[in-house]
């Protein structure tokens, strides 16, 4: 029988390696190193590994993202809570307090230098100033400001007048009295205060309403 001849083993054309300097990109600094096969016209070719991203651009790529489980996630950033109004610099209580006297005595009421007092403090400067307005004339701040005020203004000042705690304390009662609850005030609320906060708050309510504020909402 008839057998055909094996073919010789082929065997791929290319130069013998050498020392031929190569550049690895910019992930490696522009270092040059040695390829055991560089480019060739007539068939050899070199393979350079993909370019390491440095540090700073690994940092910027990964930045505000974790790796968990394979899966990449954004990590949001949690909005600011402190306010737009930022303590005033210049802040003296005791002439603030004296300015609110000023405001209240005589005929009428100067609202504008309210405004301009208590709009452009920080609460803790407020609260400073109600402490300060006590022990000059022996008088609540709010109490008095409410016997000169009326309306929606009058709601404004006292509660920019009022703690954080107090605040929600007292949105919270109004709320949850009267015929109806107003569910919109209990989210905005309960939803987003921190276990800190919402420790404050029940505090709060307990002492100004003598209630328990759990008991109130679930009733």
């Amino acid at each position: 029988p008839y057998q055909a001849p094996s073919p010789a083993p082929y065997q791929a054309p290319g130069p013998a390696p050498s020392s031929t300097p190569v550049s690895q990109g910019p992930g490696y600094g522009g270092a040059p190193h040695t390829s055991a096969n560089p480019p060739s016209s007539t068939g050899g070719y070199s393979i350079s590994p993909p370019p390491v991203p440095s540090s700073h651009t690994h940092s910027a790529s990964v930045e505000g993202v974790t790796k968990k489980m394979g899966r990449a996630t954004v990590k949001e950033q949690a909005p600011p809570t402190d306010g737009t109004v930022k303590p005033y610099p210049r802040f003296n209580a005791e002439e603030d307090a004296r300015a609110l006297r000023t405001a209240m005595k005589g005929i009428g009421t100067d609202e504008k230098a309210i405004i301009t007092v208590l709009a452009y403090r920080s609460n803790k400067q407020r609260q400073d100033i109600k402490k300060k307005f006590k022990s000059l004339y022996g008088k609540d701040l709010s109490s008095e400001l409410k016997g000169e005020l009326s309306g929606h203004f009058e709601e404004v000042v006292l509660g920019l007048l009022m703690t954080p705690a107090e605040y929600d304390a007292y949105q919270l009662r109004e709320a949850l009295q009267g015929v109806g609850t107003t569910e919109s005030v209990l989210i905005d609320i309960l939803c987003t205060r921190s276990s800190k906060e919402m420790s404050e708050i029940k505090r709060q309510y307990k002492t100004d309403y003598g209630r328990s504020l759990e008991r109130d909402v679930t009733s």
